[in-house]
C-alpha cells in the first residue's frame, strides 16, 4: 500500500525512473561499504555535505555526467581501500606463518 502511494507520486516516479537513480544507489552503496559518513565522503570528494546529499538522494538537477564522475572517483577509492586490505592481510599472514615456524 505504501509502495503504491509512492508509485502514484509523479515526482517520486520520475526519480525512480531516472538514469541518475541507478548511480545514486551505487554511490550510497560504496559510501556504506567504505564505512564513511556523509561528512567524511563529502570531504573526500571536495563537495559540500548538502551537495553530496543531493547526489545520494538523487537530485535530477544534477547531470548524469556528474553522477558518473562521482561514481568513478568513489570506485577508485574503493579499489584502493580493497587493495590496502589485501596487502595488510598478506603481510599479516606472512608474519603469522613466520612466527609459527
Amino acid at each position: 500500500m505504501l509502495y503504491d502511494s509512492f508509485r502514484q507520486n509523479e515526482k517520486i516516479n520520475k526519480i525512480l525512473n531516472s538514469e541518475q537513480f541507478q548511480y545514486s544507489e551505487k554511490i550510497m552503496e560504496i559510501r556504506i561499504n567504505l564505512n564513511l559518513n556523509i561528512y567524511q565522503i563529502a570531504k573526500l570528494l571536495n563537495v559540500t555535505t548538502d551537495y553530496y546529499l543531493d547526489i545520494e538522494y538523487c537530485s535530477l538537477e544534477i547531470s548524469v555526467e556528474e553522477y558518473k564522475n562521482i561514481l568513478t572517483r568513489l570506485e577508485k577509492l574503493q579499489n584502493m581501500k580493497n587493495f590496502e586490505k589485501e596487502i595488510k592481510n598478506k603481510l599479516f599472514n606472512r608474519c603469522v606463518i613466520k612466527e609459527s615456524e
